[in-house]
Formats: structure tokens, C-alpha cells, sequence
């Protein structure tokens, strides 16, 4: 499991900083940066989706990740000890990312 560190305040598995889901995924199949990454679980609070309240707060996460090029994938699973979600914003959207993608050379 990886330590997940997340603060994308507006979604609704969020609780200070932590997951309150036990797996998430991360997308990004052609990913070449962090930016080119997004977290597939993430659900907007404002959407009014319903999330439970009985779901436990996690600090360790499995992630299965498609970023075939970074270097903490391990056929569809994240190594990495440690990763972090964050807010990515351009523009013309707002979204996520993994911070802790790095490409493989």
C-alpha cells in the first residue's frame, strides 16, 4: 500500500488530506509529467454525489495507476511509498494530478 497524501479540498473523498477511499486510480496512459496525470477516483463535492459517511479515512491507499512511463509503476500498480494528489488547474479546467509521477527514462 502507498502512503497518499491529497489536497484537492474540493473532492468528496477528502478529509484532512486523506482518502477516505482504500483504492484509487490514477490516469494517464501517455502521461509524460505530473500534469499529464489525473486521479480517475476523484469525485467533485459539488456535484451533490452521495459519499458515505461511514467510509474510513485512509493515509494508505492502493493505487493502480495506467501511467505506463512513470517509474513507481509496477504493471498497473503504484511502488511508490509515498505519493501525493493535488489540484491542477489551467485555464480552461480544474482537475488533479499525481504529484509524485516521475517519467522513467
Amino acid at each position: 500500500m502507498t502512503r497518499l497524501d491529497c489536497n484537492v479540498e474540493k473532492c468528496a473523498y477528502n478529509a484532512d488530506n486523506c482518502c477516505k477511499l482504500r483504492e484509487i486510480d490514477v490516469k494517464g496512459t501517455k502521461a509524460k509529467k505530473a500534469c499529464d496525470t489525473q486521479c480517475g477516483s476523484f469525485s467533485n463535492k459539488a456535484c451533490d454525489c452521495e459519499v458515505s459517511a461511514e467510509l474510513a479515512i485512509h493515509k494508505e491507499t492502493d493505487v493502480h495507476c495506467d501511467a505506463a512511463k512513470c517509474k513507481y509503476n509496477d504493471h498497473n500498480s503504484c511502488m511508490a511509498n509515498q505519493i501525493g494528489i493535488k489540484k491542477n488547474c489551467t485555464p480552461n479546467k480544474c482537475g488533479t494530478e499525481c504529484a509524485s509521477f516521475e517519467c522513467q527514462a
